[in-house]
């Protein structure tokens, strides 16, 4: 395999990255129909532009051949003088993914050591993430770098 490049996003990274945040989309259209619309017409420019200029938002690119081949979005979330929690400084992780055509060949692992190490130098205490059941493969990905399960989320209908 040719080697993989973990970096920064950077504006002309719009197109790739915006390819990949469909194809997660598309999947999460496909399993929850109840919450993501299937039309990914609303992904432009402007709302992936407006994600990236947020303050504490982290978008980390795998990129292969100058292709981008991987993609996270992520946040720093600060707890601090909270009566109730320890101060605690997480970055949580609120999209990994990589792209159909390149899964299973180590990219998603070298974007989370990536992740990692972005983390350790920001000096994060821990990095959290939100896995839907339908994804099996997500989750055994996430498990197989040690992540354990928190807590779980249930739902009714009414």
């Amino acid at each position: 395999m040719n080697h993989i490049i973990i970096r920064d996003f950077k504006e002309n990274d719009m197109d790739g990255s915006l390819n990949l945040y469909k194809e997660v989309s598309n999947i999460h259209s496909e399993n929850r129909s109840d919450i993501y619309k299937k039309s990914t017409e609303n992904l432009d420019e402007i709302y992936f532009l407006k994600i990236a200029q947020t303050e504490n938002i982290l978008i980390t690119i795998a990129e292969l051949n100058s292709e981008i081949v991987g993609l996270c979005i992520s946040e720093i979330k600060i707890t601090k003088n909270n009566p109730l929690l320890h101060d605690k400084k997480v970055l949580y992780i609120n999209t990994i993914v990589v792209s159909s055509n390149h899964k299973r060949k180590g990219i998603g692992k070298k974007l989370y050591n990536g992740i990692l190490e972005k983390a350790k130098s920001l000096n994060i205490d821990k990095i959290e993430l939100v896995v839907w059941d339908f994804n099996t493969s997500a989750i055994s990905f996430y498990q197989k770098l040690g992540f354990k399960i928190k807590y779980n989320v249930m739902e009714k209908e009414i």
